[in-house]
């Protein structure tokens, strides 16, 4: 996982070279120190941690306000973790 400052976006990128915006599970808040996340269960998601679990891929960032900038795609793909399904970090 990385952080754009910038755009304001986590990012996750794929084995094939794209970049998605990433929305985590609800209850998934901002790290105190601001270089990550942390999940529900407590966890912490820092930027440079290698992530995967269930979920999938929508096309919502526009209406979501996901800014284009965050992707490197042009459909508005944006990766969304399953909140049932635990993440592996």
């Amino acid at each position: 996982m990385r952080y754009d400052e910038t755009n304001d976006c986590f990012l996750i990128d794929d084995p094939w070279g794209a970049t998605y915006p990433v929305v985590w599970p609800a209850g998934t808040i901002a790290a105190a120190t601001g270089n990550g996340v942390v999940l529900s269960d407590g966890r912490t998601v820092k930027t440079g941690d290698h992530v995967s679990g269930g979920g999938g891929y929508l096309r919502v960032a526009p209406e979501w306000a996901i800014p284009a900038e965050c992707s490197n795609l042009s459909d508005g793909e944006i990766a969304v973790f399953n909140a049932a399904s635990p993440l592996d970090i």
